[in-house]
């Protein structure tokens, strides 16, 4: 039996630790455009976070609308192709969408775009609650996005929230 452990580097030299923020920035003004060219293609290789976010800062970062409306448009479409025999498979989905509406809040890095995702992701919840046979069995999942939009709704500023709030209730209304 062959055993990698060897391989990674805190097993080999536990003092080596991550370069700090400020050094990375202090190198890489002193790249080439080839070389900056060259790393971000290979930080979209390693992982699907890194692309998605390389992905919104060149073709989505400049219209932040259509970025929203995409993702709401994703999240109506996945409402609409789910499997509601089973609330196991509709639970499971909903929260895909939940680490996928947490991505999308990351990359975009705007505090009203996260709430605004988060909001309609709960309304996505309230709407397929709807349509399951026991829909007692989604009520955590929904009070636990609901906390998770309000602490984010307390974190923009007063009339930002209150036009949060009045989009959400339009949403829940409709």
């Amino acid at each position: 039996m062959i055993h990698f452990r060897h391989l990674f580097l805190d097993e080999i030299n536990p003092s080596m630790d991550a370069a700090s923020l400020a050094d990375i920035r202090k190198e890489l003004a002193h790249q080439s455009p080839a070389e900056l060219m060259e790393l971000v293609v290979r930080l979209a290789r390693f992982r699907l976070d890194n692309k998605a976010l390389i992905g919104y800062w060149l073709f989505d970062r400049t219209n932040q609308a259509q970025f929203l409306a995409q993702v709401h448009l994703a999240l109506d479409e996945a409402l609409a192709s789910m499997n509601f025999s089973s609330a196991y498979f509709v639970k499971k989905s909903l929260r895909k969408w939940q680490r996928q509406v947490n991505l999308y809040g990351r990359i975009c890095g705007e505090p009203w775009m996260l709430a605004d995702l988060q909001g309609y992701y709960v309304w996505t919840c309230l709407r397929a609650q709807k349509k399951v046979m026991y829909p007692d069995y989604f009520d955590e999942l929904i009070r636990a996005a609901q906390r998770k939009f309000n602490t984010l709704l307390l974190k923009l500023e007063p009339d930002m929230q209150h036009d949060m709030q009045r989009q959400f209730e339009r949403w829940i209304n409709s």
